[in-house]
Parts: C-alpha cells; sequence; structure tokens
C-alpha cells in the first residue's frame, strides 16, 4: 500500500518525539497512516479527505483540531513502534497516552461533540430520500403488556409504593 502523501494533516517536523532519531522507522510512512486513520474515523460523519491547503473550505480551527489528532496518533504510534523491541509487557506508556488521546478526540467528532466548522457532513440516507420528522406508532391493544404484567403479577408490600412479585417474600 503505498504511503499518502497528500492532504496531510500533519508533518514530520510536527510529531512529538522530542530529540528522539526516529528516521530509521521512517516517519513519513506513520504521518501518511495518521492521515489515513483521522479520515477512516472521521469520514463517518464527514466527506473526507479534508482540503487543508488553505483553500478549502474548513475554519482554522477545524484544520489545528485536525493537525493536533494526527501528531498525536502518528506520534504516538512511532513510539511503540521504536521501542516495541524493549516492551515485554507493556507498550510506551507516552506513545500509548498519545493514541488514546487521538481516539477519544475522534470519538468527539464523530458523535459531534466537537464539530469542524466548515467541513461538509455525509448524508446518511440514499440519493432522493428525505426524513420525515413525524413518528408514527400504532398499539393494537387498548392496555399495555407492561401495565398489565404489573397489574396482575405483583402488588404492593404497603410502603413507599415498592412493588415485589408474589412470593419472593413472606406475606
Amino acid at each position: 500500500m503505498a504511503v499518502r502523501t497528500l492532504n496531510l494533516y500533519s508533518d514530520t517536523t510536527d510529531l512529538l518525539t522530542g530529540s528522539l532519531n526516529l528516521t530509521k522507522l521512517n516517519p513519513a510512512l506513520f504521518v501518511g497512516n495518521a492521515s489515513d486513520y483521522v479520515d477512516s474515523r472521521v469520514g463517518m460523519r464527514y466527506v473526507t479527505p479534508f482540503d487543508i491547503s488553505g483553500s478549502g473550505p474548513l475554519n482554522n480551527s477545524s484544520k489545528l483540531i485536525l493537525k493536533q489528532i494526527a501528531n498525536a496518533y502518528a506520534s504516538g504510534t512511532l513510539l511503540m513502534a521504536a521501542f516495541s523491541p524493549i516492551e515485554d509487557k507493556q507498550l510506551n506508556a507516552y506513545g500509548q497516552k498519545l493514541v488514546d488521546y487521538a481516539e477519544v478526540q475522534l470519538i468527539k467528532i464523530i458523535t459531534g461533540e466537537i464539530l469542524l466548522p466548515g467541513a461538509p457532513m455525509i448524508n446518511p440516507y440514499p440519493p432522493g430520500f428525505v426524513p420525515s420528522a413525524a413518528v408514527g406508532i400504532f398499539n393494537v391493544d387498548a392496555t399495555s403488556y407492561v401495565e398489565d404484567f404489573y397489574t396482575k403479577n405483583q402488588k404492593s408490600c404497603g410502603f413507599g409504593g415498592v412493588v415485589y412479585p408474589h412470593g419472593l417474600f413472606p406475606e
């Protein structure tokens, strides 16, 4: 699979790896994969990939949010890959924390807690379908089966309106 080189949300110079020399692991691969991962998750709510070149519809805040998430994800996966040979029982804690942070932020975007102003939202409906706000409820019976169950099978114990099934407690 080819490394993504266009519409990257991060850059190898933005990675959060400090002064570690990780060039043997090809940081550009991790940056490209991070942009792909962000698109795969955010693409559940918005039309991706985003044009972040400056001429696209995204405002600056949206671009910075995507950059921050991609930086965290790329840096975290790069650090975990770099230190994987010396980790017997657990992953690199800093790398894992960065990946977890990125995932939490992506979930917030998917659920709408974080909005990306200027990003075109996907249309979840087939072409030509217009959702209706009206909800039709049709109940065949005059009474509810749930209410009937409680009326027939339970009685009050005489304090505070608490209801217990017959036979559960001695009378």
